[in-house]
Order: structure tokens, then sequence, then C-alpha cells
């Protein structure tokens, strides 16, 4: 029981976190004023870098607004308390006011408090230069006191996870650790002052590198090795300078973003400690708990998420410095445009998180109970595994409709466009840092994937990838709410050892007398599978555009006969994703010939009942068998599958005849042509040795092949299996041969 319920929560929280929904009515936030940065309290004066644009400030002192100024100076009199102040910065009336700047403090006695934090490191022999962290922590507002305090937090904490795996006494420890940091902004603007340093350190070592190789090695003298090291480092300086530049230019934005996001965080772990997270850790070790107390706890926990959640003004300020920092390692800064999708990205997020917090919450004690039922009757991991897909498909096509105007609102909000733009910004971005990481944690091919990604997919592209991604979901949750679970259980049970249970139908956990009736049960399973495969099959194929139904190359390579009736080139597995992404760019450009043979299969085989005969044959086969080699004729060391192989290959004949007689013939070629146009770029790009002289030569085999197939087959079809005279036997015999040379 508790197996399953752990995996159970953790598959759920991980299907929320997918679902791609927009409440009607978010309010999408409207471009944001610069936050004033740079402040300072030198005497009774506090001052501030001025914001391009700004009307005014407001001033506040320790949450409560005291002013509002034109200039960028204020007069504060003489505090005799600690006090901190932050600012709004407000514009024009169709820009948003700013998010609050970070703080900075007048603290009495800040000399004497900057010293005692001193000695306070010194005393725990932590290691200098402390660069300004003393200073910074009582700029921002912290005193010695509350720095002694946090320190004794940290090392109280770091005692708790040295000396126990209880997660009761950890999360009492983080409560405590928690409660210990009353400023999460100075802690983080004190560590700030670190970084400048190490980075300049980093930037001043790769300059003495760099130096040393081009003095040491002349260009004229330089090997490939050497040139690629130079490269190497000089693309690391250049991230790394310009991270400096976005640190000196925009130091307190990436503080407040980074303070806010820690505020987050800790609300969050607040509302779910104490007897909450008890109940929880409780529920989780109960073997005996019963669905009502797992909902209870599950209700309760979905409550505090949705009151804790980080508002869409905190995951604004962390979007925008996510771009930042994404186009810095590029070695650039993110565009306006760019930084503006933050806002509705934001709000995005914010509507998906909550919508998947409801749909968590919408899982009531009828589905628990259906869960724990199965796993009480001993069903095996993989059954169950299918069972949870179609009860977990079901309640989201419930939840849908319940829902229905909150998923209609979807692309309102997040467009295509912008998603095909974060998709190209975050891809150049991981290109970048595998450059620079090359050879420690990824190889060059991780590279070519991202390159012929960003290369071969258009933003119609992936807009027809997001279309038929969308329909193929909603074609699957209607399959399962209507077919239950019969598809996953004939797959599974197709799988012949489900759950280490061998000789035993999964399905039913019945088993069976000797292992010929399990390959029977097996392979007349693998029919009905490949039949409901090839119904949902057809499903799709009603419902999906031709470029959408292309951009699925997964459905192109189950739909065809064998593996593919793609071009098989022995491509080196790295570069596989590389070469399937450039095939789906070329075929969405085509005029939709594989489409149509998609199609064309898929009506053919649901028309022609093509498993339901295979089915018979598989069942005839049987019976002849056992009237030769007896009831367990696995078990016979003799057993002769000839007869067998013959019998299943006129069938397999007469099929192919059926279908090859169409014009599925021409639309192979056609989609053989097609996959080869993108082969002769994706090959070559990804290094692999192959020349265009041998992809097409390839595609000229494959063409042939299938012609040779077609008249093999209509030559064959109409064998009688019991009565073979030597010349057709000859053709059978050529006709199996030809089925195992194919030029893949």
């Amino acid at each position: 029981m508790l197996k399953i319920r752990c995996r159970f929560i953790v598959l759920i929280l991980f299907l929320f976190t997918l679902m791609a929904c927009t409440p009607t009515g978010i309010a999408v936030p409207k471009d944001r004023m610069d936050a004033p940065q740079g402040l300072s309290i030198t005497g009774s004066t506090l001052e501030w870098q001025a914001v391009d644009g700004a009307r005014k400030y407001d001033v506040y002192a320790n949450g409560e607004k005291v002013d509002t100024v034109t200039g960028i100076a204020y007069d504060i009199g003489a505090p005799i308390v600690r006090t901190l102040y932050y600012l709004v910065t407000k514009g024009t009336l169709s820009i948003d006011e700013s998010l609050p700047s970070i703080s900075v403090a007048f603290v009495p006695g800040s000399a004497t408090e900057v010293d005692q934090i001193l000695s306070i490191l010194i005393s725990r022999d932590y290691e200098e230069p402390y660069d300004g962290f003393p200073e910074e922590l009582v700029r921002r507002g912290m005193t010695a006191a509350e720095f002694q305090t946090l320190l004794d937090g940290f090392e109280d904490f770091q005692d708790v996870m040295s000396t126990t795996s209880d997660p009761l006494l950890i999360n009492a420890a983080l409560v405590e650790l928690f409660a210990a940091i009353p400023n999460f902004e100075a802690v983080i603007a004190g560590v700030f002052k670190f970084i400048p340093t190490r980075l300049d350190d980093k930037i001043k070592d790769a300059e003495r590198v760099i130096t040393y190789y081009e003095t040491t090695y002349p260009v004229a003298t330089r090997t490939a090795k050497i040139d690629a090291v130079i490269a190497k480092l000089e693309a690391a300086l250049a991230v790394d300078q310009a991270y400096a530049t976005l640190l000196a230019e925009d130091r307190d934005r990436i503080i407040a973003t980074l303070a806010a996001v820690a505020d987050s965080l800790v609300t969050a772990h607040a509302a779910l400690s104490g007897d909450l997270f008890t109940d929880l850790i409780g529920m989780i070790e109960d073997t005996d708990a019963n669905a009502a107390e797992l909902v209870l706890v599950k209700d309760e926990v979905v409550a505090v998420l949705l009151e804790s959640m980080p508002s869409v003004d905190d995951l604004t300020m962390l979007y925008r410095l996510v771009f930042d920092l994404s186009a810095a390692a590029l070695g650039d800064r993110a565009d306006d445009a760019t930084i503006g999708y933050a806002n509705d990205f934001a709000a995005y997020v914010h509507a998906e998180y909550q919508l998947g917090l409801a749909y968590l919450g919408s899982l009531d004690v009828a589905y628990f109970e259906q869960l724990t039922a199965w796993e009480e009757d001993g069903a095996s991991a993989q059954l169950l595994y299918a069972r949870t897909l179609s009860l977990v498909a079901r309640y989201q096509r419930s939840f849908q409709t319940a829902h229905a105007d909150q998923f209609d609102d979807l692309d309102d909000l997040f467009d295509d466009d912008q998603r095909f733009a974060f998709m190209r910004v975050h891809t150049t971005l991981a290109l970048s840092v595998l450059g620079q990481t090359a050879g420690t944690y990824v190889t060059d091919s991780d590279g070519i994937h991202l390159e012929a990604l960003l290369a071969a997919m258009t933003s119609a592209q992936f807009s027809a990838s997001a279309e038929a991604a969308a329909i193929f979901d909603d074609a699957l949750a209607d399959y399962f709410a209507d077919a239950d679970a019969n598809f996953v259980e004939l797959f599974v049970l197709r799988l012949g050892f489900a759950g280490g249970l061998f000789l035993r139908n999964t399905a039913t956990d019945v088993a069976y007398a000797n292992e010929t009736e399990f390959v029977l049960a097996r392979e007349r399973a693998s029919c009905a599978f490949w039949k409901e495969w090839f119904r949902f099959l057809g499903i799709m194929s009603d419902q999906l555009s031709d470029e959408a139904l292309l951009s699925l190359t997964t459905l192109f390579g189950e739909a065809v006969p064998g593996d593919s009736l793609s071009v098989e080139i022995e491509l080196d597995p790295v570069y596989a994703d590389a070469f399937d992404i450039a095939f789906d760019a070329a075929l969405a450009e085509t005029n939709g010939d594989a489409a149509a043979l998609i199609r064309s299969l898929a009506a053919y085989v649901n028309d022609t009942d093509l498993f339901d005969g295979l089915d018979d044959l598989v069942q005839s086969i049987h019976t002849h068998d056992v009237a030769a080699y007896g009831a367990d004729y696995l078990a016979s060391y003799s057993y002769d599958t000839t007869y067998k192989s013959y019998r299943v290959a006129i069938y397999g004949a007469d099929r192919i005849a059926g279908f090859l007689t169409q014009t599925v013939s021409s639309d192979c070629a056609e989609a053989i042509q097609i996959y080869v146009a993108v082969a002769t770029t994706a090959i070559v790009r990804a290094g692999t040795g192959w020349t265009t002289f041998q992809i097409e030569q390839q595609s000229d085999g494959w063409i042939d092949w299938i012609d040779d197939l077609a008249d093999a087959a209509l030559a064959i079809k109409d064998l009688n299996p019991d009565a073979l005279t030597y010349q057709e036997l000859v053709a059978l015999e050529a006709y199996l041969e030809l089925l195992e040379s194919t030029p893949f």
C-alpha cells in the first residue's frame, strides 16, 4: 500500500505541473517601470539612481508609505531606531508602477554592528577575505545579534542533517533555520558582495591562460587541439564577462528577485509545517490508512499550496531575470521583446499552477478507493500503471468538461509564436552551455541535436507539433474513457513476463496450463493490441491535419509496415534525435503524401479486419500443431515451425498484395523521396560520413524493394500451404528471402 500511495502522489504531482491551463479572467500584467537601484543613506539623506521615464517615486519606511517625490533624494531626518527604506517607481498611466526596490537601512551604531559581525566570523574560523560582507549585512538592516542567531540556526541545521534521516526532525530544524533569518534580502545582498570578486578572479585566470597559450603557441604552429582549447576558454571568458556586466548594472534587481523567490519558498514551507506536515508523513507511512483519510490530508495540502503560491509579480521578476541570465550566458543582453514575454509567461505559469492544483483537489474518495482496490487485488506493477493511466485520463476529461471556459481561454494568454520564441531562446542557451562544458558532462553530439533543432524547426512546424500533441492528448483521453483499460491490459499481456509471473494472465491473474497455452494467449493478445492501435490510429488520422499528422513522427514510425517505411540508414544513436527532427521538418514541407500513406494504411487495416484474420490464423495454426505434435508442442524438442512460417507468409502476402495494389506504392515512393530530401542534409550535418550518392542508392533500393515485394506477394497470395508444389515452394522461399533482405 505504501509504494502505490507514494507512486501515485508523485505521478499526480507530475501531471498537474505539466497541464497547460489558463483560468478565465487572469490579468496579464502591463509592462512595468524598473525599480530604483543603488539606494544609499548618507547622513540624513536617502539617495538612489534615476529611472528612465519615472514621473515620481513613492518612499516607504518599514513597509509604510511616507512620501512621494519627483527627485532622486529624500531627507529621512534623524531616525533613532532601525528603519528599512525602499522605493517604488511611478511612470506613465499606460505602464504599471515598479515592484519594490531592495531595501537600505538606517541602523543605530552601524560601525559597532559591523565590528561585532567581524568578530563573530573570526571567532568561528570563517575564512577571510570578507569582501565587505559585514558592511552589506548592516547596510541592509541586519544587526550583529541577528547574524549570531542566523549562524547558530545554520550550524544547528547542519548538525541535524548529519545525525538523522527522520523527516520530521529535519523539517523542525529547517523551520528553526528559516525563523533565524529575519531578512533574506540582507543575506542575499551580503553573499553578492563575494560574487563579483570571485568572478573577477575567474576572468583574470582565464585571461592569463589564454595569453599563455597564445604566447607559447604562435598561430602558425598551433594544432587543432590547441585552437579548440583557446576557443573554449574565450567562450567561457565572454560569458563570465557578460555575467560581470549584468551584476554591475542590475545587482539590486537580481537580489530583489532572489529574495522574492526565497520568501515564497519559505512561506509555502511554513504553511506546510507543523501538524499538517506530521499528518502527511504519517499518512504515507500508515499502510492501513483509508481513501477518505488520504483525501482529507491531500485537500489540506492543496489548500495550503493555493494560499502560498507565488504571485504573478514575483513570477514576472523571476522570468525577467531568467531571460537576462540566458542572454548573458550567450555573451549578450536580452532584447526588449524577449523580456516583455516574461509578463505573459508569468501569468501563464501562475494560471497553470492554479488549475493544476484545482485538478489535484478534484480527485475524490472514489478515485483513491478504485486505485487501492487494484493494488489489494495483487495486480502487477505494469497493469497497475496501465489502469492508473486510464483512471487519470477519465478524471482529466471530466475536469476539462467542468472547466471548459478556462481551457478555451488558453491561447489568448500565451500564443504559439511566443512559445516558439521561448523554445529558440532556451535552445540557443543550451547550445552555449554545451559549448562551455563539452567534454565534461556532455558530448559534441548533444550540440548537434540542438543545432539540428534550431536549423530545422520553423514556427509553422512548431505550431503543427503543438496542434498534433493537443489533439493526440485529447483523443487519447477520449479513447481511454471509451475503452477503459482494455488497450493497456492487452499491451501488458503481450509483454509476456508481467510482474515477474511467467505463464500467467496479468489481466485475470490466472495461470496457464503450459507454455504453449501462454504463448497462444500472448500471440492473440498481440493481434488484439494491434487491432486496437490501428483503430486509434484511424481516429487520429481523421482528426489531424496533414501537417500535424506528419509532425508526429512516432505515429509515422508505428503506422508503416515493419518498424518504419523511412530510409533506415545505419545511424549512430547519438545522432538519432537530430535526424528525426530534421525529417520531421522536411515532412511538414511536403504536400501530405506521407500523411496520405498513414491514412491509407489505417483505413486498410481497419476496413479489412486484418488482425481479426491474423487472430483466426493463429488459432488455426495452433489447432494444426496440437494435432501434429501434442497439446504442449512447444515442449517438444523436435517441434517444426516450417508449416507455421509458410501459412503466416501466405496470409501476409495476401494482405500486402491487397494493400500495395492500391495507390500506396506511389505514396511509399513519395514518402521515401521526402525522407531522402532531408537525409542528404541531416546525415552530412551529423558527420556520419554518408554521401548524397549513398543516400540516393539507399532510396532507390527501397523503391525497388517495394515493387519486388508487390510482385512477389501477388505471385504467392493464393497458395495452399497444405499442398505446395515444388515450383510454389521455390516461389514461397524467394518471397521469404525478399522479406529478410530489406534495405534497412
